[in-house]
């Protein structure tokens, strides 16, 4: 999806000029990287792309904020995998964000939050996802009688949500090592729910133990 051409897309207006690609303020950060010699990949030769460097990644991430940054009076303070959201399984569920802003005078949020009540829930064996997390500061004042629907004035506010994340399938025991490895290593699965959960050894640079790894996977087994 990533290589398909947009129907929309931000320029910055300063830097806009006829004749030729623009800068933006989307993915197509991300297709210029795939599509360059630095990527080592074509789109043609039917190998699946490369894993994303980690500073493609965060000047990607870089210029989505940029853009809500100029597009209204806020600023993002977080924005990040919320580690250990996603429920554990063979197939694991979807991860779900940390994520802080401000805003900047008054407004009228709406509020929209039945998933602060209810998780995801596993099947098969495989682990529930986390439930959401909302706090909102106004005016200085943290806010305790959050509506589950409807709309408040809020001042200057403070959002804070941890967004729920997806149940799992299947035995956690059964997800192949590489796999939750990988998950280590972007921050979606913790090193202790590695070992608890999955029962897979790992460092925190999803550096794999394999002999461990056997051996904890053994002895669940018994």
């Amino acid at each position: 999806e990533v290589l398909t051409p947009d129907s929309s897309r931000f320029w910055p207006a300063d830097q806009w000029e006829p004749g030729h690609p623009q800068p933006s303020f989307d993915k197509q950060f991300v297709r210029e990287w795939l599509t360059s010699p630095a990527s080592g990949w074509s789109k043609s030769s039917g190998e699946a792309p490369p894993a994303l460097p980690e500073d493609v990644v965060a000047q990607t991430r870089a210029k989505y904020v940029e853009a809500y940054e100029r597009l209204f009076p806020m600023r993002i303070l977080r924005q990040e995998i919320r580690t250990d959201s996603a429920g554990a399984g063979e197939r694991r569920g979807g991860a779900g964000v940390h994520y802080e802003a401000e805003v900047d005078g008054d407004v009228l949020h709406n509020f929209r939050s039945e998933g602060l009540t209810y998780a995801a829930f596993g099947a098969n064996g495989g682990g529930d996802g986390r439930a959401s997390e909302v706090s909102v500061v106004s005016d200085g004042k943290l806010m305790n009688d959050l509506p589950r629907y409807g709309r408040r004035p809020l001042k200057n506010p403070m959002f804070m949500v941890q967004s729920s994340g997806g149940g799992g399938w299947g035995d956690p025991r059964r997800r192949a090592p590489l796999l939750v490895a990988r998950d280590v290593q972007d921050g979606i699965v913790s090193v202790t729910a590695a070992r608890d959960l999955y029962g897979v050894a790992v460092d925190a640079s999803g550096k794999l133990d394999t002999n461990t790894t056997s051996r904890l996977r053994a002895a669940a087994a018994e």
